[in-house]
């Protein structure tokens, strides 16, 4: 049976767009548009038709021969891309925010404390030696219980690389639960995909967001540990105050939500093959052809034929169709 445009409207955009605006959306589809001074009694109203037209998912028309104008929605697809890029710069307004709130939090906090005489260690403490810092990522990350978070723009910056103890070593000494976001740039470097291939195939869990502005490190939302400065910084922030941890894991969560999952290669494969699983997660990226032909090294023309196959398989048309049917179908997670 052939789902309907407003099935597949509500199937792609809801969780997405507000509830009421896309409610408004799907009516304005199933009359197929319709002329101005009709738009106000199928949208309940004059300031419904702007709202539409404000989250651009609706547009008037050139006027026609009787110079009225047919307000028009616009396509499911360019809807669902509007929606993503503005959850994009949303997530980015954030991690703005919350990295000018810990620049803040190192120049202010330790002094407002030594005036007044309480002690750093209740709250935070900063941290200058390179090799004090990277052993108490390890005491940290090997005492965690329950769980341990990683958010980095790179798999293995600095003092915070997590291969190969934090894939192995680590999920053998406890039974801590390990997610980590990266930037995903990450996934254009060869040996860094090995990397987070080696933390899902230990049981760990990945997920990739277009930019990471800040890196931190949280155990068991009791200790967070976050680099002074976003590049490579020999001092590091270390916070013991369950409040601003909560705060931070609450806001890991928050990305966590938006990130596109990494599947561990062999997991949730459908019908696809190896390779083409492989090749399907190198393009939910947006990597080029000749991109994802450098990854799994293999010739740019069956690089080309394996997309080919897994449109077919998906039902896809294009490649924006393929992220969605892929996701749809727990294929990239």
């Amino acid at each position: 049976m052939t789902r309907t445009i407003e099935v597949i409207a509500r199937q792609l955009l809801e969780g997405i767009v507000r509830e009421d605006l896309l409610t408004l959306y799907v009516r304005l589809l199933a009359a197929d548009g319709c002329q101005h001074d009709e738009a106000a009694e199928i949208l309940d109203g004059q300031q419904n038709i702007q709202r539409l037209i404000a989250a651009e998912m609706a547009t008037y028309g050139p006027p026609g021969p009787d110079n009225s104008h047919r307000l028009t929605p616009n396509p499911v697809d360019v809807v669902l891309q509007q929606a993503l890029s503005a959850l994009a710069r949303d997530v980015l307004a954030d991690h703005e925010r919350l990295f000018e709130g810990h620049r803040r939090m190192n120049r202010d906090l330790v002094s407002a404390t030594s005036a007044t005489g309480s002690s750093n260690d209740q709250l935070a403490r900063i941290i200058t030696n390179p090799d004090e810092i990277a052993e108490l990522t390890r005491i940290l990350k090997h005492s965690a219980a329950r769980e341990w978070l990683t958010v980095s723009h790179d798999v293995s910056h600095g003092p915070d690389i997590d291969l190969p103890d934090e894939a192995t070593g680590h999920a053998i000494a406890s039974e801590a639960t390990h997610r980590a976001i990266y930037q995903s740039n990450n996934v254009e470097d060869r040996a860094a995909r090995v990397q987070v291939e080696a933390i899902a195939q230990a049981g760990g869990e990945v997920r990739f967001l277009p930019r990471t502005a800040m890196r931190m490190k949280i155990a068991d939302e009791v200790v967070a540990l976050i680099p002074v400065m976003l590049s490579v910084s020999a001092s590091a922030l270390l916070i013991r105050s369950s409040v601003i941890v909560g705060a931070l894991r609450e806001y890991f969560e928050l990305l966590w939500e938006r990130a596109i999952p990494f599947a561990v290669p062999g997991r949730n494969t459908g019908d696809l093959t190896q390779e083409q699983l492989r090749i399907l997660q190198l393009l939910v990226q947006d990597l080029s052809d000749e991109a994802v032909s450098d990854q799994v090294g293999t010739s740019l023309s069956t690089v080309r034929r394996r997309v080919s196959e897994i449109r077919a398989s998906l039902g896809a048309e294009n490649r924006f169709q393929v992220g969605v049917e892929a996701v749809r179908r727990g294929l990239v997670g």
